[in-house]
């Protein structure tokens, strides 16, 4: 896989309009413009990880070129070559990776899957141990959502006096979340001993999880 003349094009015009960019963010009159500074913000921000693997398959792409220098030097030691054709297939794999991940972030994506979402948890068959399980994925969908820098922000919640919860209804707002969580809508089980078993009888219970964007 190589990269194609459309998509170097591209990546040129990014890093012009990312310079661009800085230049007006570092203008006086910009930071006193708050909807500018947010607006031009955003979009510095989109152009940072595509420009960043630009930098880095152009400097592996120097890197091959020197290479190859020395692979074509007939005066060169045996083991120095051994060495360089090596490094030349590490390199190879690595560009390739570049490649494909330059490829997807170049790809204009669907608007919709960039939506922030409203994500709905209601305790299913189960009663007491479905409660405490819905309450238990909550949890997951919260520290989950901390790791992702996403904001989280409770709508209505329905607690057990056991610590579970009946149901809940939150706003997950951030980079690619409905992208992320698309696939988490439906019925979740899970098959394990109750907290509340003194017999030790494993017990079923669901979950229904709703993701709407």
């Amino acid at each position: 896989m190589k990269m194609e003349a459309s998509q170097i094009e591209k990546l040129e015009k990014m890093q012009k309009r990312y310079e661009e960019l800085h230049r007006l963010l570092s203008d006086p009159r910009v930071a006193r413009d708050r909807n500018l500074l947010e607006k031009y913000s955003r979009e510095s921000g989109k152009l940072e990880e595509p420009l960043s693997l630009w930098q880095r398959y152009r400097t592996l792409q120097e890197e091959m070129g020197k290479l190859k220098e020395i692979l074509a030097d007939e005066k060169e030691e045996k083991d120095i070559k051994k060495l360089a054709r090596e490094e030349e297939e590490n390199l190879k794999k690595d560009l390739e990776g570049l490649e494909q991940k330059l490829a997807k972030v170049l790809t204009p994506q669907d608007p919709y899957l960039q939506r922030n979402v409203i994500m709905e948890i209601r305790a299913g068959t189960g009663g007491d141990e479905a409660a405490l399980f819905a309450a238990d994925l909550y949890k997951m969908y919260n520290r989950f959502g901390g790791k992702k820098s996403w904001k989280m922000e409770n709508m209505d919640l329905h607690a057990t006096p056991r610590g579970g919860i009946k149901e809940v209804i939150f706003a997950i707002e951030g980079k690619d979340v409905f992208e992320t969580l698309r696939f988490e809508s439906g019925v979740h089980r899970v098959q394990r001993v109750p907290v509340t078993e003194s017999s030790g009888r494993i017990h079923t219970s669901t979950v229904t999880v709703a993701v709407l964007p």
